[in-house]
Parts: C-alpha cells; sequence; structure tokens
C-alpha cells in the first residue's frame, strides 16, 4: 500500500510539473509517460495487476516416498515458495503438510524447480507463490 501511495503521490506532482512546463509558453505539448516505479532487487513481490505472473518452465516430480506408498497415503503438500529474479526456487517453507515424508519429498523436489521470473513494467523481481504437490496413488 505504501509503494501504491508512493506511486500515486509522484503521478500526482508530475502531472503539476508537466502543468507548470506548458504553461511558459513552449507551444510544444509535452509527452505525459507513466513513471517507472523503483524496483528493489531484494524485495519479495506478491502477486497483484502488476506484475506479470512466473511461469513454470522445468519441473521435478516428488519422489513417492515408500513408507506413504506402503501404507496407500496420499495427500498434497502446500508449499509458499519465492521465485527468484533469474528463475530459480529459494527458501521453500511447507504451509499444509500431507506427512513428514511426503513433505520432504515435495520440498526437494520444488527446490530443483524453474520459472520464467516475474516482471514488473516488464524487469524481472523475485515474487512469492504459493504451489501444491500432489501425491496420488496409480490406480489399477
Amino acid at each position: 500500500n505504501e509503494l501504491a501511495l508512493e506511486y500515486r503521490q509522484l503521478a500526482v506532482e508530475r502531472a503539476d510539473l508537466t502543468t507548470r512546463l506548458a504553461a511558459t509558453g513552449s507551444g510544444e505539448p509535452l509527452e505525459e509517460e507513466e513513471p517507472e516505479p523503483d524496483i528493489d532487487p531484494n524485495r519479495i513481490y506478491r502477486m497483484s495487476s502488476e506484475i506479470a505472473a512466473p511461469a513454470l518452465i522445468q519441473n521435478s516430480a516428488p519422489r513417492y516416498p515408500e513408507i506413504d506408498a506402503r501404507l496407500r497415503r496420499e495427500g498434497r503438500v502446500v508449499i509458499l515458495i519465492v521465485v527468484e529474479s533469474d528463475g530459480s526456487v529459494s527458501n521453500p517453507k511447507v504451509l499444509k503438510s500431507a506427512s513428514k515424508s511426503m513433505d520432504q519429498s515435495a520440498l526437494n523436489a520444488v527446490k530443483k524447480w524453474r520459472y520464467s521470473p516475474g516482471t514488473l513494467s516488464g524487469r524481472p523481481v523475485r515474487v512469492s507463490l504459493v504451489v501444491g504437490v500432489d501425491f496420488a496413488l496409480q490406480k489399477q
């Protein structure tokens, strides 16, 4: 919200400056440009209408844990990840567990995934995403 308020204030100041410059009588129409937002390379952005979403380009299937397969246990592990500006995955954290062994297998797999990075104003940024990793036994 602070970034949106700053952005709005900058747009108001820019419009005021454009009006004052036009009043100097140069006769030249001034083109209005959208100011580019400052992009902090260390900031982790949340998905919003201003962010072009990262796209999964390479994934690695998790290994089905033997203990869970023997118990015929299925489940979904929900993980919070950060897609880095180079498309790699960092900081995976389990938000919803299926079992300890499934959680660990899912974390190991997600760390190998690659994305096209999320972008803000056409520039790559770090973006947080929530992903799900499903474990389902094959029906025979």
